[in-house]
Parts: structure tokens; C-alpha cells; sequence
């Protein structure tokens, strides 16, 4: 992945994220969006997924919240630059993510209520936009709360409906004030990932899965031509279908076979690493601006 030696990164930029079979390097606007992602197990749905998170450390002004639903070292370097860090499913994990999203849930009320303040010249389309995002005074940075093995989460006996809710919710209404969504789950069916969920995440990409069920369950609907997740050689990691019809980048371009960039645990400390720097020089120049 070129983030892993890219300095900074602005979400306002389409994020890197792979290349077609033909070489093409494929792109996309995260923000206003949500993201999907589900695969069978060990076909490469963590490393796509922390490319995204990996562009939103290296911007110092984005906000990033991260809970992954089992314990190891895939994302434990992002401690280094979250807001909100969460990994297993121990009670007072999954009671700080619901806490986490009651707060966004609160927030995202509190920007729609700020912006309707603002002029129109200065909020010429009833969204946030760059120059707001930057303005320390408003408090609007862009977030993105991203959860890994999600099932974990939506499963949990006594948790998993008020998440879901949740969940939902945000994705329906928070991305026109600065909020991104970004969930990847090992197990996609539609029990965990209900269509009304899904529905509200516009990118979706989908690895090798172990029939055609599944599939639907993370990309919909596909046309008959389209190329199959369920198809998928188990040897081509990384690899899988790509949609966003309603995403910057990716729009008008249908269903695409893709290999999601690579970034190991290396590169993704080091990008970490950089992110914590830069909000570190950034919160020293609020300080001295105060």
C-alpha cells in the first residue's frame, strides 16, 4: 500500500485500496459513505479493512474509533492513535462500544443542530465540508468507527440488538455531519448482518465465501454476469468483488474484481506511529494557539 510511506493522509482524498486483474489501481471517497466487508476466515478481510483505518491515522484531524470483537495483534496498533480502542468481547468492552456509539449517536444530533446555526455561505449544502472539519471552534472532525468481526458484537446475547440499533442508525443518518462506517465480519449471514444494516453501507466488498448466500449477504443483489465471492480461488488472499454504485470513485463502474492492497503489521505500526505524531504536533499548536 502506498499509505504505508505516505507522511500524512487527508480523508477528503479518495483512500488507495487495490487494483483490478488489469493493473488498474482502484480508489475510493470514504467519506459519506459506510463500508461492508465479509469472507470466510483468513482471506484477508482485516488487512482491507485496516487500510481504511490506516488513512484515517495519517489525518490528524480525523477521529478514529476502533473495536475489534477478538483479541490478537491485527489491530492493536491502533492504540497509538484512537479515540476509542476496544478488543474481545469482556462485559466492559462491549459495554464501552455501546457507550461509544450512544456518544456518537448524541453527537451526530449535536452537529445537525450546530450546523443548522451556520449560514449558507457557510454551509452552502447542509453538510460538513473541509473548511469545517478544520475549524477547532465547531468541533466537527471527521470519524470513523470501524469494527472488525462485528458478529462477535451483533451476536451478543445481551448487547447485540441495542448495537445493531445503533449501528444502524448512525450509518442511516451520520455521514452528511462527518461519521464513517466501516464493519468486516467473518461470518456473513443474515442474521448477523440484517439487509436493513447492510443497506445503509454503500461500499461493499466481499472476499472468498463458502457459497452464494453468503455473498448476498455482504454485496445484495448481483447481476448474473457479475464475478462471485463464492468463486474465489481460497488461494487468492486478499482478493474479492467490489461495489459502490453510490460511491465516489467506484460509481458506474459495477461489480469489480479486486485485490485489496497489502500492509503488514510492520508497515501499519509505522503508519501509527506517524499518525501519533502528527496529532501530537497538531494538539501542540492548539495549545500554543490558546
Amino acid at each position: 500500500s502506498e499509505l504505508t510511506k505516505a507522511r500524512s493522509w487527508s480523508l477528503w482524498k479518495p483512500v488507495p485500496f487495490g487494483k483490478t486483474a488489469r493493473g488498474k489501481r482502484i480508489s475510493f471517497l470514504l467519506v459519506w459513505t459506510g463500508v461492508l466487508i465479509g469472507a470466510m476466515p483468513r482471506q484477508g478481510k482485516s488487512f482491507a479493512a485496516r487500510l481504511l483505518a490506516a488513512a484515517a491515522a495519517l489525518d490528524a484531524n480525523a477521529r478514529l474509533i476502533v473495536f475489534n470483537g477478538k483479541h490478537g495483534k491485527d489491530w492493536s496498533a491502533f492504540q497509538e492513535v484512537a479515540h476509542r480502542y476496544g478488543a474481545g468481547v469482556r462485559d466492559h468492552v462491549v459495554e464501552s462500544l455501546v457507550q461509544t456509539l450512544r456518544e456518537a449517536l448524541e453527537d451526530m444530533n449535536r452537529r445537525y443542530e450546530l450546523l443548522d446555526t451556520l449560514s449558507d455561505e457557510e454551509c452552502p449544502e447542509g453538510k460538513v465540508t473541509p473548511e469545517l472539519c478544520e475549524r477547532r471552534d465547531l468541533d466537527l472532525p471527521l470519524t470513523v468507527i470501524i469494527i472488525d468481526e462485528v458478529q462477535e458484537y451483533l451476536d451478543h446475547e445481551e448487547h447485540g440488538k441495542l448495537i445493531k440499533a445503533l449501528l444502524t442508525k448512525l450509518a442511516k443518518l451520520a455521514p452528511a455531519v462527518g461519521y464513517m462506517i466501516v464493519l468486516s465480519t467473518q461470518k456473513p449471514d443474515g442474521d448477523t448482518i440484517p439487509t436493513a444494516l447492510r443497506d445503509q453501507l454503500a461500499a461493499r466488498f466481499c472476499l472468498k465465501t463458502a457459497n452464494r448466500d453468503a455473498s448476498k449477504t455482504v454485496l445484495g443483489k448481483i447481476g448474473d454476469a457479475d464475478p462471485r465471492p463464492e468463486d474465489i480461488d481460497a488461494d487468492h488472499k486478499g482478493t474479492g468483488v467490489l461495489l459502490g454504485a453510490d460511491v465516489d470513485g467506484l460509481a458506474g463502474h459495477g461489480s469489480m474484481l479486486v485485490r485489496a492492497d497489502y500492509m503488514d503489521l510492520v508497515g501499519l505500526r509505522k503508519v501509527c506511529k506517524r499518525g501519533r505524531e502528527l496529532r501530537e504536533v497538531r494538539s501542540e499548536e492548539h495549545t500554543s494557539e490558546l
